[in-house]
Formats: C-alpha cells, structure tokens, sequence
C-alpha cells in the first residue's frame, strides 16, 4: 500500500489545490482535535519538502433507505506548511485521554495538532518517519508499522508508559488482579476469619457507646424518661461506658496483634514467590530489564501490599459493617434527620470516582521514577571503578540528580494532588455536623427529639464519618495496591523462553 493511499477520496480536490501529488506523500496522519479539544478532521500530509497540516470539518450523508454513507465532503478552513528542514524534532507529548504534536524549530516549540488516544500510533509513524527523513535513512514502512504497533496497547491505542512493559493501565483488568491479591490470604484464611471475627465484635462495641452516651444518660438518668428506675443512677451508666469502651479496647488489641502477623507473612510469601519466579526465568528476561528495576518489584511492591493487608482489606470490611450499622440506627432515630446528613455523600462518591484515573497515573509515574533511580543507583555503584577510571563523576551526579528530580516530582504531584483532594471530600462530608446542629437543633425545641438522642445522633454522625472518609482514601491506596500487585503479576506469570526438564538425567561421559 502507498502512503499516499492513507487519504480518504474526498480530500483529492484539496491536494491538487495544494499541488501535492499522492505518488509524493511520505506519510498522512488524521487529527481528531482541534487546539481547544473540540472535535474536528485535520490531517497532517509529510512530504520529503514540507510537512501540510489541513485544519477543517468534514460532513457526511446517509443514503436515504440505507444506512450507507453517501458523498463526503470536507471544509478547509485553514493550511500550515512547514519546511522539513527547519522542523528539527518532532515530539508526541501524551497526556490523560490524547497527546498532542510538537514540532521543535529554531529550538522552540511549536503546536502541531492535538489528538485522542486512537491516533497516538498514527502520529507515532509520522515521527518515526520524519526522523528517518531528516537522517537521511531509508524508509521502510513495514518495519515502521511493525514497531510502533509494539508499543501501543491493541485495545486502546495508548502507548504504554514503559515500552519495556508490554502493559497499559487503562485496560488493565483491575477486578483479577484485585482477586489474585486476595488469593495470597488463603494461606491464612483461619486466622483471617479470626480476626475479622475481632473486628466486627469491636465494631458492634463501638456502635453500643453512643447508645450509652446519649440516649441512656441524659434522657434516662439525668432526666425521668421511660425507664423511672435508670433516674440518677449515673454510676452504673458509668460503668457500663467504661465497660462498653474496655471491650472494645481489648478487642482492637487483640485484631492488632493478629493483623500484624498475617500481613507479614503474606508479604514475605509474595517475595519469596517473586524471587523463585525470577529464578525459572531466561537470561533474555534479564537482559531486557534493568537490575534496580527488578529490585524494587521483588521488595519495594511486596512491601506496598503490606498497606492492602495491614490496613486496608481488613478495615475495608469492617468499615462497611459500622456503615450499615451506622445508617440502621441514624435511621431508627430520625428519618428526616438522616436523609439532611447525607446530602453530601453522593458529591464526595462523584469527586472520588473522578479523581481515582488521575491518581492512578500518578502511581505509575511515581514507580517509573523509583525504579529508574534503583536502576541508576545500582548501575553506578557496581560500575564504580569503571566510573573513576574514565573520571565520569560528574557525569554520574548530573544523571542521579535527574533521575532524584523525576522521583522527587512525581512524590509532590502525589502529595499536593491528595493534600488538595481529600479534605475537601472530608469538608464535605464534615459538613453533616452543621446540619445535626441546625435541623436536630430545631426538633428539639420544637419537642419532636429528646436531647439525649441529639447528642447521640451527632456521635453516630463521627461513626459515620469515619468510614465513609476511610472509604474515599479507598482510592488513594486502591490505586498504589493495584499499580504494584500488577508488577508483581507481571513476573510471577512471565514465560521463560527455554523449559528445564522436570526430571533430567545424567548424562554418560565416555
């Protein structure tokens, strides 16, 4: 196939216009975008001269009683030419759901056009082959086609992050993953239900306090309510909330302890998993991957699941248990009430489904980082006499300083993205209290709620926080649990290219 032949028939007046010939067309790439993001059809044409960007719209017909397309017709709404001598580079610059084209001339930037993901390899020829042109190369296009389709995602179109990782993180399937991390407690699945045993009895102790708290004490024993014999026995109370807390006290200490054992041991099976892994593995494996790289997936990965199982998975169900509990009891209480309360719990569900995608991108920039520094770090220190024989210290400090500087950013983009991010969900949610304050307020004035179960309603409203804050940080370490258990898969199922015998024999010397 000519390159010329990648032009739909309905752009043949517009070249003749332009006088390019289809015989002369390196290469033709449709844009998608416009500079605002907006919808749009442009094509970028690259001759062995000149580089033709056509900006324009192109409106299409359906044949009536069919659903075929009729005539096409495209709309030039403007033309840029740029001589190939004077574009120096070309860049793809990949953003969230696109990238946009670079050109660097004269030393600066200049914009191109923009795209969505299904064009990343298009425009990834374009460059590939310009570059080609401009070293005077020859230009076999199969070839060409043949290695960018190896860094794009077939599903998608993105370009994978590291091309070394044949893996992309939009179409990951995050659920399998999630189930194959689980599978790793199953070792454990006894001592499991023990603890999550302890959890839920901590829970259920936890819920009865403000019962204690509120209700009992101020509607029971420091007024006459329903139950004459509770006035003024304010000691027994008081020993039943010191009770109720003792007991909870105990049973937090004792899923502590158990806790912390499984998830260690979970740990270290996932590292010694990975490592007899890596042992079964080729020598091309290794030949193709950095050493301070698999490094950080054998212990800087096994050690982030430590989160998912110390303090996340755990919690994560025992959370859910206050929460209904919690939302049982609101509802028992005060129906109008607890509707008012959680106003603001489907705004902080949306804020937290939105932001999960780019935090989810932060995390894989972040490991990138990490493991081009071990990567350099290890280099570097086993390559030392090497290094100060050719005097190339310098040249060392300059590289880790920039390898330190990607890290060190991707950490604060991390750090301010959920530093702004998450209190103002917690604001949000937070804001429950104003209106307990105000609405329940007014209920009892108005006699239609006792005083005691305001107060116990506003300490179930701090039960209620607390699980649903837990909840939106779900997305904080969701997305580091899942960056990393995907690493860590990524080796575990690695094929070797050559299988040992599973029982060899010896063989006869002469």
């Amino acid at each position: 196939m000519k390159a010329g032949d990648l032009l739909p028939s309905y752009m043949d007046q517009e070249l003749k216009n332009l006088d390019i010939s289809k015989e002369d067309v390196l290469y033709a790439a449709p844009s998608d975008l416009d500079y605002t993001g907006l919808f749009c059809e442009n094509w970028l044409i690259l001759t062995k001269e000149k580089l033709t960007i056509l900006n324009g719209t192109s409106f299409s017909r359906k044949k009536k009683g069919t659903k075929a397309l009729d005539e096409t017709t495209f709309t030039l709404k403007n033309v840029q030419e740029y001589l190939v001598s004077d574009i120096e580079k070309i860049i793809i610059n990949d953003m969230v759901s696109g990238g946009i084209l670079i050109a660097e001339i004269s030393g600066k930037d200049v914009f191109l056009c923009r795209f969505t993901a299904t064009r990343q390899k298009d425009f990834g020829i374009l460059a590939r082959i310009h570059s080609k042109l401009k070293n005077n190369e020859e230009i076999h296009y199969d070839e060409i086609m043949q290695e960018q389709s190896k860094n794009v995602c077939p599903k998608c179109g993105r370009y994978y992050p590291d091309p070394g990782r044949k893996v992309c993180p939009h179409c990951m399937d995050k659920r399998s993953i999630f189930i194959r991390i689980l599978s790793f407690m199953w070792n454990y699945k006894w001592r499991t239900v023990l603890l999550l045993t302890f959890m839920l009895l901590s829970a259920a102790a936890n819920i009865f306090r403000p019962y204690l708290s509120g209700n009992i004490l101020f509607d029971e024993v420091l007024a006459r309510g329903e139950n004459p014999n509770l006035y003024g026995r304010i000691g027994m109370v008081i020993l039943m909330i010191a009770g109720a807390q003792l007991i909870f006290l105990l049973f937090s200490i004792i899923q502590g302890r158990i806790n912390a054992t499984i998830a260690t041991n979970i740990v270290y099976d996932i590292k010694v998993k990975v490592f007899q892994a890596m042992q079964d593995l080729s020598m091309r494996f290794f030949s193709s991957k950095e050493t301070g790289s698999l490094l950080t997936r054998v212990n800087n990965d096994a050690n982030r699941l430590t989160h998912f199982f110390h303090d996340g998975m755990p919690y994560m169900v025992v959370n859910l248990f206050v929460l209904i509990g919690t939302l049982i009891v609101l509802f028992s209480m005060n129906v109008q009430l607890t509707l008012l309360v959680l106003l603001p719990v489907p705004i902080v569900l949306y804020i937290s489904k939105t932001i999960f995608p780019k935090l989810n991108i932060l995390y894989t920039k972040r490991h990138r980082g990490i493991r081009y520094l071990n990567s350099l770090t290890n280099d570097t220190l086993t390559g030392f006499r090497v290094v100060k024989a050719f005097g190339k210290e310098k040249n060392e400090i300059e590289r880790f300083a920039g390898a330190n500087t990607i890290f060190t950013n991707a950490v604060i983009n991390i750090s301010t993205y959920a530093s702004t991010a998450f209190p103002l969900m917690h604001l949000l949610v937070s804001s429950g209290t104003l209106i307990i304050w105000g609405f329940g307020g007014y209920q009892v004035i108005k006699g239609n709620l006792s005083f005691g179960s305001l107060v116990a309603f506003n300490m179930y409203l701090g039960m209620l926080y607390q699980p649903i804050q837990y909840m939106s940080d779900i997305v904080n370490w969701w997305s580091d649990t899942m960056t990393a258990g995907q690493r860590i898969f990524e080796i575990i199922d690695a094929i070797p290219d050559i299988y040992e015998v599973q029982n060899p024999f010896p063989m006869k010397t002469t």
